[in-house]
């Protein structure tokens, strides 16, 4: 049985896999970046990273809660223990 020889360029690529899979997530980002912005030409590169969390949005959070507290108001409004099971 013959078993099919991979090409130069398959190695390659295969060994280029390889060392990018010991990399941590973020020297894979990097070496990502580094890539995109290597081959970008005159394109621009958008770097839509996640960035920092900001975990203290008090802003964000509160208006979150009171669109939560609407939501359950309106909830007892509507609801109707009669049109519950066998009402």
């Amino acid at each position: 049985m013959r078993h099919k020889t991979k090409s130069g360029g398959e190695w390659r690529a295969r060994a280029v896999q390889r060392a990018l899979g010991r990399l941590d997530p973020f020297e894979l980002k990097d070496r990502l970046i580094a890539l995109a912005e290597e081959h970008a030409g005159a394109r621009v590169l958008l770097n839509a990273g996640r960035g920092n969390p900001n975990w203290v949005a008090t802003g964000a959070r509160e208006a979150l809660f009171v669109l939560g507290g609407f939501a359950i108001e309106e909830a007892r409004r509507a609801w109707n223990p009669r049109d519950a099971a066998g009402g």
